[in-house]
């Protein structure tokens, strides 16, 4: 049985990061090469678009292969690192009354929202974004950082692109990523294919609400909920006191982090959640 145990070192040799470390922490050993990662959209956000921009920017500064697929014509817009937002706020924090007694040591987000830079890698937008173009592409290349943005949207369907031909691409690009050291992000607006089981070709899905209407937790722009976590070559146990968790995009970072309820009886200091804290 010893030839199916990993080390804990050969585990952390072949990680990676999306860029946002609470992100990153939620994932833990199962962000590798080969895995596939699906944010199933919300019709009234556009927080997975962020996400994968920043997804794309981790890939830029750690100077790997990078593409990106967007249906819509035009150009895609990456972030530039240079935090400023954490050092600017550090000596005013306030810090939620559940989370008094923790310590502020945390690494800061890279990245800055405000920084906007025109993306350099392998664009596919517009004609050029086609199903069977993200495959040949996923063939010749070798340990791409891919990220397609709002697959299977009216545009897509426009062009020809159905629900069969969708679904005979997701299998093909996982194999794909699989065989040629790959990690996709995929966003899907799955509301559009409420039918379909898109789990089965993802090795990480995870579901935004944008808690528009049912206002959840208002002081978050999103929920984030995971419905799968896996990882190429990689078996997990998951060991998540929680599945759902808020997203928070400010004028220079993004966050996720865990939701923590009050309890019932005890109501915390504003008497909201999530209060200027970050993961």
């Amino acid at each position: 049985m010893k030839s199916f145990v990993r080390s804990p070192g050969h585990r952390e040799q072949g990680r990676l990061s999306t860029g946002i470390y609470g992100l990153d922490a939620i994932l833990g050993e199962c962000l590798t090469r080969g895995t596939s990662i699906l944010l199933l959209e919300d019709e009234n956000s556009r927080v997975h678009s962020t996400i994968l921009k920043v997804f794309l920017s981790e890939g830029i500064d750690g100077q790997e292969s990078t593409m990106a697929v967007m249906k819509e014509s035009g150009d895609v817009e990456v972030y530039g690192t240079g935090s400023s937002t954490e050092q600017e706020n550090e000596g005013r924090m306030v810090i939620a009354w559940r989370y008094s007694k923790l310590s502020l040591g945390k690494p800061a987000f890279k990245f800055n929202l405000s920084r906007k830079k025109r993306f350099e890698g392998i664009l596919l937008s517009g004609e050029k974004a086609t199903l069977e173009s993200i495959l040949s592409m996923a063939r010749e290349e070798k340990e791409l950082r891919m990220a397609v943005f709002s697959l299977g949207s009216p545009v897509w369907k426009l062009s020809g692109c159905g629900e069969k031909e969708i679904i005979a691409f997701l299998f093909e690009l996982r194999r794909l990523a699989r065989a040629n050291g790959h990690i996709c992000m995929v966003s899907i607006p799955g509301f559009m294919m409420p039918g379909t089981n898109l789990s089965l070709y993802f090795d990480i899905v995870a579901e935004f609400d944008s808690n528009i209407f049912s206002r959840f937790c208002p002081n978050y722009n999103g929920v984030l909920e995971f419905k799968k976590i896996g990882g190429h070559g990689c078996l997990r146990v998951n060991t998540l006191e929680s599945l759902k968790y808020g997203v928070k995009i400010k004028k220079g970072d993004v966050c996720v982090e865990k939701i923590d309820m009050p309890p019932e009886d005890v109501k915390p200091p504003g008497g909201s959640c999530g209060q200027d804290k970050a993961f």
